[in-house]
């Protein structure tokens, strides 16, 4: 596979020293790095006892792909109100912002449930939903009979990914997602990210000729890459976008919703997967270093949690 060197342009900003004051609009260009689910090869690998997914990264993140009936509503009802009234500033081909809308039906579906824009196919989780309703978004309006349309595609994924119906204590996917996030926030901690080396093994990681730190370390396009230790946990442990770049809540079993290290999302950016054939190509073995100190953290954190000592949240579950 040919390697995608690094440019810092209009699709990777070069950045600033400061760290990111607030989060970026949900659909703009920082959210193609973002996922906060977790229904997919990687990481149910990762789940049923390996330490990372597999060198060639097969899967990802998921979100979608095998239900036909999830498939069906998409294509028939949701993408031609995408293409309509979403496509002349988030296409693929010249967009003005988060590119999410395929010009081509054939792929359309992998762009959209690729890009960050369907989040956790959850109406708190998707910035595509919440943008939509209760709208108007960017002076566009979109009638009650899209609005639902949006809805019931949504409704089908997590059916189809096991994450909807019963379970979770009668609490829906999205609040199950938000409030394992909180409580993430709490268990995570500086001594831990310090620790591990958590800035240096992400910052220095090596990605088409450059290192992750070049475009991100002001955390330029929701992604934060920066050699602080101090800088990375206290905008992950207070950021829930941010925050997802790195752990996702896997919420296919909502009885057993966990928090998981994001490596699926990292192996679909990293290999050039749609819709990231643009960004430059980084290692995705399970023996990088970035990877074991992100699985470190993410061990280190959940002792925390199995051991009751978190602190208070730090991200709101509400």
């Amino acid at each position: 596979m040919a390697q995608r060197s690094l440019r810092c342009d209009d699709s990777h900003v070069a950045p600033s020293t400061a760290a990111p004051a607030r989060p970026p609009d949900a659909l703009t260009p920082p959210y193609l790095h973002l996922g906060l689910h977790a229904r997919g090869g990687g990481l149910r690998r990762l789940l049923e006892g390996s330490a990372a997914p597999d060198a060639g990264g097969s899967g990802g993140d998921g979100g979608g792909g095998g239900n036909p009936l999830a498939r069906a509503a998409f294509d028939d009802d949701v993408y031609p109100i995408l293409s309509a009234k979403c496509a002349s500033c988030h296409g693929t081909t010249s967009p003005v912002s988060t590119p999410f809308v395929s010009s081509d039906p054939s792929n359309a579906y992998e762009y959209v449930v690729g890009s960050n824009a369907v989040g956790s196919f959850t109406t708190s989780g998707a910035p595509l939903y919440y943008k939509v309703v209760p709208g108007p978004h960017q002076g566009t309006s979109y009638t009650p009979a899209e609005q639902g349309a949006i809805q019931a595609w949504f409704d089908a994924e997590l059916a189809g990914g096991g994450g909807g119906g019963g379970g979770g204590g009668g609490l829906t996917p999205a609040q199950v997602t938000a409030n394992l996030v909180s409580e993430w926030s709490g268990c995570l901690t500086q001594t831990d990210f310090v620790e591990v080396g958590f800035g240096q093994a992400w910052g220095d990681k090596a990605a088409g000729g450059g290192t992750c730190s070049l475009c991100h370390s002001a955390g330029a396009f929701g992604f934060l890459a920066s050699l602080d230790d101090a800088q990375m946990y206290e905008t992950i442990s207070t950021n829930k976008y941010y925050l997802g770049s790195y752990f996702a809540a896997d919420i296919a079993d909502l009885n057993n919703a966990r928090m998981v290290p994001n490596f699926a999302k990292f192996d679909r950016v990293g290999t050039g997967q749609v819709p990231y054939e643009d960004h430059p190509s980084f290692g995705t073995s399970p023996t990088d270093p970035a990877y074991l100190v992100l699985q470190e953290l993410y061990d280190l954190t959940m002792a925390r949690k199995a051991a009751g000592t978190c602190g208070p949240p730090r991200i709101p579950a509400t």
